[in-house]
């Protein structure tokens, strides 16, 4: 319908004060298509493969020009514009094929008003293919607070005969309650996606379904209706909710949906599946939240009566389908404060200081959460014993669980085999050197030898690291990875060494997501190099999703080190290293092996007897300093990494410490501060970098930093095999800081100083003072 059809219906003034008979209003009765233009746009839209046939939510949009029509009829005496689409139930009897005609008949099959002048108007659409009927629908559209007075007049409006099954309008409430926060009580319902919906959004659908309803197409045109922002149709909501549920139009299926509240744009929502025993068996029920606020905006159902093609919401519980691990829901937000407290708070025990620096901490926990973890970093050192790091791991495999129910600790190796995944054979030559590209030049034997020695004199490496990348540039034999196999969880991260060790003719064993962009990138690389790599199979390939079987393909392959450089923003990264671990968990617990981790030199460490020498001249008074470590104890830590990233760094560290105090393989070095583009593509990080070199604070380009880091690997893998177990300081003995270790304050007083001298501004601050 366009623009001037519309407004002219919604617009056309209105007779009738009451309704009398549902006869007087005439149905209507139309030709339509779903053309293969409007089902492309539909398939992009709601993220969904095209094919040959119209999806419910496509049939309902041919359906909404004939409703428009009903109900702008002049026997109802409420007009369009007043009325709210309220919820809608459909049946799917038979598949309608795209660029092919059909007929609907659209007429109002129920008129009523209660006592307090709600109205309620059902206006049913049937759809005929031919002489045989495809689908059915009835929209329920309601007005709050008419002065009209009670009514209730209702007709069959279905052919004889037709036996249709169409499940009620879903008010979840009325079964699973609401939670504290006034919202629905999801408990900790897994969510099947998550939908980032832009303002424009709205103006997307209106082009697909013809509703250009001026409240979905701006703020500025929603705000006349009384909404503060543009709202997103409810009809495009329950057309994602189909989409994610197997709802294609393939196949005989029934659904119906209740439009709880308006969905403002911009916002992102998740799609929650429920599940509670007053439920009809085979029947999925699933909300739209609201991730934000946790609030629950649309509920729907998906009838299993009728359907036979919708997937499971539980897609779990089928034996080869991934069992991805989810954070907690509190009042119905998915929240990692929860985790990151928890964890703190579990890892701490008895700990009186530390408990209570979690709790003066955790009202302002984004802000305040540094004071928690550096007070937590002077008990769960290697050298101060494994319980804070063992009670910190229980907690995470007690408390942490799948989408299907399924701990943490207790996920296991599937039942059923892992494809091997895509070999990439290299056709180069084996790098006899160690050779760190470094400012242009590629540094080598004695010269790399004294570059090491000007780092380690100003701070940049620990004298530990200096130590054993000169043993490698002094014996490059010990470069041979020819026997060894390695698997690297994230081998698409920028901090991965997956050249330096392809290069030594290493056969990798890489996990990467099938969607990721480097992966191109990764297999040329691969091609020309010394060595080998297996990509893993889609199975294998996200670790959040199914860490069982990324340990079971990494088994098979029989590895004897698994490298974890993976890296996410925000929370993700937080369920990454969770799946991180469970991968190093399952395979550590199989096999004899490695298990290898870069640290970060943000962090906090436990460093007695560890004193900081000024890297220059440019440093506050020292009246006004902030020191690094206070009570044996770095404080790296800087505000802008946020506690999922400390947190997630600090599950690597207490696996790493436990299976250290049993003897087992490990090795974890500090990588140094690194220009990826991460830090490149943001302005305020490029200017800081810049700062803090002239500062003494030396980040590495990611070649130099990736050498240097498969260096420091390849001396612990050496040490393994000759049985030598680390010391109880490894977290920091074979540290690459890049010199924040060896600055006089700690690292996020540094940054913002950094920020201001890469900017220029900073002597002119330092002359005021």
């Amino acid at each position: 319908m366009d623009r001037t059809a519309y407004l002219g219906a919604i617009t056309k003034r209105v007779r009738a004060t009451r309704v009398n008979s549902l006869n007087d209003i005439a149905a209507i009765e139309t030709r339509d298509l779903v053309t293969s233009e409007t089902a492309k746009k539909f398939h992009e839209f709601v993220g969904s493969h095209i094919h040959p046939w119209v999806p419910p939510a496509l049939i309902h949009n041919a359906c909404f020009t004939n409703t428009l029509k009903i109900l702008n009829d002049p026997h109802l005496p409420v007009r369009p514009i007043g009325l709210v689409h309220d919820s809608q139930r459909w049946q799917l009897f038979q598949a309608i094929p795209i660029d092919e005609p059909f007929t609907i008949r659209t007429q109002v099959s129920a008129f009523q008003v209660d006592d307090a002048g709600r109205v309620e108007i059902d206006v049913t659409s049937v759809v005929a293919d031919g002489d045989d009927i495809a689908y059915v629908e009835v929209a329920r559209y309601v007005a709050a607070k008419t002065k009209l007075p009670p009514a209730h007049l209702t007709q069959d409006v279905f052919p004889a005969g037709l036996l249709v099954d169409m499940p009620p309008a879903p008010d979840l409430r009325s079964v699973l309650g609401t939670n504290d926060a006034g919202s629905l009580n999801t408990g900790q319902a897994p969510a099947l996606a998550t939908r980032v919906l832009p303002a424009n959004a709205g103006r997307t659908w209106a082009k697909i379904s013809g509703d250009i309803n001026p409240i979905h197409l701006s703020k500025f045109s929603a705000r006349a209706f009384g909404y503060k922002r543009a709202i997103i149709h409810g009809a495009a909501m329950e057309a994602f909710i189909h989409a994610q549920t197997g709802v294609d139009g393939t196949q005989p299926v029934a659904g119906a949906t209740y439009f709880r509240a308006p969905l403002l744009l911009p916002n992102t929502v998740e799609l929650v599946a429920l599940d509670h025993e007053d439920f009809l068996v085979g029947d999925q029920h699933v909300a739209i939240i609201e991730k934000r606020t946790g609030r629950d905006l649309i509920h729907a159902t998906i009838s299993a009566r009728s359907r036979a093609s919708a997937k499971a919401v539980r897609s779990s519980l089928a034996v080869t389908a991934p069992t991805e691990i989810t954070l907690p829901r509190i009042q119905g937000r998915v929240t990692s404060t929860a985790v990151t407290t928890g964890m703190l708070r579990a890892a701490a025990g008895k700990d009186v200081i530390v408990q209570a620096a979690i709790a003066n901490a955790q009202p302002h926990w984004r802000k305040e959460y540094r004071s928690a973890f550096t007070a937590l970093t002077a008990i769960d050192a290697p050298s101060r014993g494994v319980a804070v790091a063992n009670a910190g791991l229980a907690y995470l495999e007690q408390e942490i669980f799948t989408n299907d129910g399924t701990l943490l600790g207790e996920i296991t190796l599937p039942k059923y085999p892992v494809p091997q995944g895509e070999r990439i054979t290299g056709a180069g030559v084996p790098s006899a050197d160690l050779v760190v590209p470094y400012c242009d030049n590629e540094l080598t034997g004695q010269t790399l030898i004294d570059q090491l020695k000007r780092w380690q004199d100003a701070g940049v490496l620990t004298p530990g690291a200096a130590k054993r990348l000169s043993h490698l540039a002094a014996n490059p034999q010990l470069l041979d990875l020819s026997e060894l196999k390695i698997g690297i969880l994230g081998v698409g991260a920028e901090m991965a060494p997956l050249r330096f060790l392809l290069d030594r003719g290493a056969t990798v064993y890489g996990v990467i997501r099938p969607s990721s962009r480097r992966r191109k990138e990764i297999i040329d690389l691969a091609a020309s190099s010394a060595g080998t790599l297996i990509l893993s199979p889609e199975e294998a390939g996200d670790l959040v999703k199914n860490p069982g079987a990324t340990a079971a393909w990494l088994l098979d392959a029989g590895v004897d080190v698994v490298l974890d450089t993976l890296y996410a923003r925000g929370a993700r990264f937080l369920t990454a290293s969770l799946g991180a671990d469970t991968v190093m968990r399952l395979v550590g617990a199989n096999r004899d092996i490695l298990t290898a981790y870069f640290g970060t030199p943000t962090d906090a460490y436990l460093c007695e007897g560890m004193t900081n020498e000024p890297a220059n001249k440019l440093q506050l008074p020292l009246r006004r300093r902030k020191p690094a470590i206070v009570n044996g104890v770095f404080n790296g830590l800087l505000e802008l990494q946020g506690p999922n990233y400390v947190a997630a760094k600090r599950i690597g560290r207490w696996r790493a410490t436990q299976r250290w105090a049993q003897g087992k393989g490990i090795s974890y070095n500090v990588a140094p501060m690194t220009k990826t583009h991460s830090v490149l593509n943001s302005r305020t990080l490029r200017v800081a970098y810049a700062g803090m070199e002239k500062m003494g604070i030396h980040a590495f380009d990611v070649d130099t930093a990736t050498t240097v880091m498969g260096a420091l690997l390849i001396a612990d893998i050496h040490d393994w095999r000759q049985g030598t177990q680390p010391s109880a300081d490894f977290l920091v003995r074979n540290g690459v800081s890049s010199g924040i270790w060896t600055a006089p304050e700690e690292p996020n007083t540094l940054m913002t100083k950094a920020v201001l001298l890469g900017s220029g501004q900073y002597m002119r601050r330092l002359g005021r003072l």
